[in-house]
This record gives structure tokens, sequence and C-alpha cells, in this order.
């Protein structure tokens, strides 16, 4: 006899559920690593797009990290400062 009160409801069984890539930011290629390569220079282009697109007061590390497909503390992680970049 089951008791509602203290047995969970009985799991299923069946393959894992695919997780949705975060929103905003490409899904990774399965088997890549996450070492983007060269972060600097895709930093350079997703903010020269930014800055043609929105002018400067548009520009922020955060969107430009977005459109590099990196997360948005991998600028400061990488580089220090904005002086470092």
């Amino acid at each position: 006899m089951r008791h509602a009160q203290f047995d969970p409801p009985p799991r299923q069984v069946g393959p894992p559920a695919k997780r949705a890539a975060p929103r905003g930011r490409p899904p990774r290629k399965a088997g890549s690593s996450y070492h983007h390569g060269d972060l600097r220079h895709a930093m350079l282009v997703a903010a020269g797009a930014l800055i043609e697109e929105e002018g400067v007061d548009g520009l922020s590390l955060r969107e430009c990290a977005r459109r590099a497909g990196v997360s948005h503390g991998a600028p400061a992680h990488h580089f220090g400062t904005c002086a470092g970049c």
C-alpha cells in the first residue's frame, strides 16, 4: 500500500531531456572546448558592430560578450580592466 503523504511518486525512466541553450547565446557544438580562442578579436568585432548599430552610447561589455558568445564575466576575467583590452 502506498501512502501519499510519505512515498514520492514513481519516477519515469527514459532518455534525459535536452536542455535548451541559454537565451541570446549560440548553442555550443558537442565536443567543443569552452575556451574561446581569440577573445580579444571577437570582442573588438562585436564592439565595432554594436557601435555601428547603436552608437558609442549603446556600447556595453555585457552586450559585446553576448555577441561574442561568451559569458558576461569573461572579458573582465580575461583582460582585467578595460585598459587591458
